[in-house]
């Protein structure tokens, strides 16, 4: 009888070849979950929490991908093709890591989704007010003094606008900036009242956050007030500071 053969024995080199194989499949899968998450959202086909599930397990499966590019980089003595695969998808899975890190993780977890440079009497909604009330969005009223203290200690720098313009032409100023605004929708504008209204998608999963601008006369010059608020009932992850941060600087080097 003829003795079968032995099983063959594992060995480093193919380890690092196992390795660079899971590199490929894991950062193929974490970029099609984050493909996924956005194009069901912005399509209506499941509710924003399924989303945010989804690009949690997109974090997890690039960090594994990252983990599995290590071990095979450790092998580029014995690898080849495989190297170069491994390396590009690990690559890419570090950028995926970076961009769901890049958002404020501080803000996210206290909370934040009403953020407002004037948080005493903060600019109030009038326009838009309808379709909050439609997409169940948070109550119109500001939060309140916490909320208050929390975005101070978040983000210190937002404060007001002051222009030496008289408020009409701080108004045209104002507008014209908010109409240069990538993905802002001006829902109103209102001269008389110094108000302006729009609604402003994120780049990716295209999260909607309503804005309220106000002008007002100061002195010989103008205030510019400017409150960002989330429609859906999370923090907003930073998006609505850094909206007010590039508003605001558009406003100020066109007054300029």
């Amino acid at each position: 009888m003829k003795a079968s053969a032995p099983a063959p024995r594992p060995t480093v080199a193919g380890a690092f070849r196992g390795a660079a194989r899971l590199t490929t499949v894991l950062a193929g899968a974490a970029l099609a979950e984050l493909v996924v998450a956005a194009l069901a959202w912005r399509t209506g086909l499941w509710h924003y929490g399924t989303s945010l599930m989804l690009m949690q397990w997109c974090a997890t499966t690039a960090l594994a991908g990252v983990a599995a590019g290590t071990i095979a980089f450790f092998g580029r003595q014995r690898l080849s093709a495989a190297l170069g695969s491994a390396t590009l998808l690990s690559l890419l899975a570090c950028v995926l890591l970076f961009y769901m890190a890049s958002h404020d993780l501080v803000a996210a977890q206290l909370g934040l989704h009403d953020i407002s440079t004037d948080t005493e009497s903060p600019p109030r909604f009038v326009a838009l007010l309808p379709r909050r009330a439609a997409a169940n969005s948070f109550p119109p009223r500001y939060p309140g003094p916490r909320a208050a203290e929390l975005q101070k200690a978040a983000y210190p720098d937002l404060a007001p606008l002051h222009i030496e313009r008289p408020p009409e032409q701080a108004f045209a100023l104002a507008l014209a900036a908010a109409e240069r605004m990538p993905r802002w929708a001006i829902a109103a504008n209102e001269p008389a009242t110094g108000r302006i209204e729009a609604t402003a998608r994120s780049r990716w999963l295209g999260f909607k956050s309503d804005i309220v601008v106000r002008v007002a006369a100061e002195g010989a010059g103008s205030r510019v007030d400017v409150r960002a608020v989330s429609r859906l009932r999370f923090g907003d992850f930073g998006i609505n500071a850094e909206r007010i941060r590039l508003y605001l600087a558009a406003v100020r080097e066109a007054a300029e």
